[in-house]
């Protein structure tokens, strides 16, 4: 991390918390920056996918060549890999890692109908007409923003993420909010919260996020 970096992200955060930062919020940002560093643990511990992937089913992450978490969300929401040519879908991967191969016509549903949270706690096997009940049960097809019942984020925080806080990491912004970084790229693209419309939107994209911030 270059010098100044985290020093721009707290500033970020006063603006949004209101100056001074307390000893809490100072707390919570080293604790966050000590997790991070800690970040390889979790390949050392991880699973062996078929494919060759290696799964940390704990936290859902999946991870690449260079030892460090992959996937990219799709244009529905979920997190995909790839591997030469191939496609897969992470939540399946993760799903398999544990389980074995998952049953034709089978799918693998998210409980809280997190589409990008993909722990293994989170993930149970069903049939499509299964999937689709339990998507109106919990209001996916019909709510969206932070009308969802289940919703982390509002529109305050969206606003936030795309506008003061647009200089911190994704992953330092996931455990900021308690949500997972592909939902946050997902605000950031614009492909979730699309309802929500603020100056930001229209500033300039940054130069890139601080790294580990």
């Amino acid at each position: 991390m270059k010098p100044g970096q985290s020093e721009k992200c707290i500033e970020a955060m006063k603006a949004l918390y209101g100056p001074p930062m307390t000893d809490e919020q100072l707390s919570e940002y080293n604790r966050l920056r000590a997790r991070e560093m800690a970040h390889a643990n979790g390949y050392r511990e991880a699973l062996t996918h078929p494919t060759g992937f290696r799964v940390d089913p704990a936290r859902g992450v999946v991870y690449g060549l260079m030892r460090r978490p992959i996937g990219v969300p799709n244009d529905t929401g979920y997190v995909q890999l790839r591997l030469g040519s191939t496609s897969y879908k992470a939540h399946r991967v993760v799903y398999e890692a544990v389980h074995g191969p998952i049953p034709p016509g089978m799918e693998i549903n998210h409980i809280n109908g997190v589409k990008t949270d993909n722990r293994i706690a989170n993930l149970e096997m069903v049939t499509p007409a299964e999937n689709q009940r339990h998507a109106y049960r919990i209001g996916l097809k019909d709510s969206k923003g932070e009308a969802h019942s289940r919703a982390k984020l509002n529109d305050d925080k969206v606003r936030a993420i795309r506008g003061q806080l647009r200089n911190c990491s994704s992953r330092f912004l996931a455990r900021l909010f308690g949500v997972s970084i592909s939902n946050i790229q997902l605000v950031r693209k614009g492909k979730a919260w699309r309802h929500i419309t603020a100056e930001a939107d229209r500033q300039p994209s940054p130069q890139g996020e601080l790294e580990g911030v």
